[in-house]
């Protein structure tokens, strides 16, 4: 987290390791109707797409007071390139 401006705090969430070692990448986060948006894009550039919750413990400890809106507003949205390897099927409950 860093300060910048007046009154302004920057932070970038951690990823979540489990995610991260099925080899997802997190991109951003945004609320629901840019997390659709985004979504899209990604799935016509050829990724596999996953939105996830934003958690509470996530945020840093001078975000006391966003940390509800943040919770009930907006999603992680994580992405990751599609296997292609021969042999290899992803079914539904890999995908998420």
């Amino acid at each position: 987290m860093r300060t910048s401006g007046v009154n302004k705090i920057d932070f970038e969430l951690a990823p979540d390791p489990e995610l991260v070692a099925e080899g997802w990448e997190r991109r951003f986060m945004a609320d629901p109707v840019r997390a659709r948006e985004s979504v899209e894009l990604y799935e016509s550039l050829g990724y596999e797409v996953l939105t996830e919750p934003v958690k509470p413990v996530e945020l840093p400890e001078a975000c006391t007071d966003c940390r509800v809106v943040v919770y009930f507003s907006f999603v992680n949205v994580y992405t990751r390139k599609v296997t292609t390897q021969p042999g290899f099927k992803l079914d539904a409950d890999e995908r998420r």
